[in-house]
């Protein structure tokens, strides 16, 4: 999923760079941002599901997203 998710990124970006008036140098960035978010978070998720429970770990992460979307 993780290939699928920058492949789709990687088309977006020409659209990224017309629609934020940017260059293409710095809207790379943006796939280089998700990458580096995506690389601490996977080993840390499943860290912390095997420590409490991955049932209990999703429905405390759903809850974070939510209140934070909020």
């Amino acid at each position: 999923v993780a290939i699928l998710n920058n492949s789709l990124i990687n088309v977006a970006i020409p659209k990224l760079t017309n629609v934020f008036g940017s260059t293409t140098d710095r809207i790379q960035w943006v796939l280089t941002g998700y990458m580096l978010a995506s690389g601490v978070i996977i080993p840390i998720s499943g860290y912390m599901g095997d420590r409490i429970g991955y049932k209990k770990f999703f429905i405390i992460s759903l809850g974070v997203f939510t209140a934070g979307t909020l």
